[in-house]
């Protein structure tokens, strides 16, 4: 990540769970989902945790769902012999976390009472470019050799 004021290179800064500013309708949809669950919850004493999951891939994943996204689009690609495109230059960072931890998040939001009424972001703690997730996706597929083709156009939204 590079400044866009002054060139230099960008540092992480980790989001707080309070932080919500969701930039589309997709987005607006899940925080009113997390709000509605989070309200009934408190005013019914139901207890209630809001878990809010990255981009979660894992074995068994569906290659029918197209809500699968980029580990399926990448391994069909390979698959049919084919380098998968990556939007602008392949650098955008994401937590693409696994499915066990997701499912450990679960299974503490239901064991342990500290979790009650809160929210908190799931992630496999560390992020990777796509690029990165494309060659590691490469590296488990079928000798295939190219390298992931860079479009340099930025998708909406």
């Amino acid at each position: 990540m590079v400044c866009p004021v002054c060139g230099e290179a960008g540092q992480w800064q980790w989001t707080p769970e309070t932080h919500v500013a969701p930039p589309n309708a997709y987005a607006m949809a899940k925080y009113s989902q997390e709000m509605q669950a989070m309200t009934f919850g408190r005013r019914y004493g139901i207890p209630s945790v809001v878990l809010r999951y990255s981009i979660v891939q894992g074995p068994r994943q569906s290659f029918y769902n197209a809500y699968s996204g980029a580990c399926r689009i990448f391994s069909l690609n390979y698959y049919f012999g084919k380098s998968p495109t990556l939007y602008e230059n392949g650098l955008q960072c994401r937590d693409f976390v696994n499915i066990h931890d997701v499912v450990r998040a679960n299974i503490m939001a239901l064991e342990d009472d500290r979790m009650n009424y809160e929210v908190f972001n799931v992630g496999g703690g560390r992020a990777y470019t796509v690029r990165e997730f494309a060659e590691i996706v490469k590296k488990v597929s079928a000798d295939f050799a190219d390298p992931p083709a860079i479009s340099r156009h930025e998708r909406a939204g």
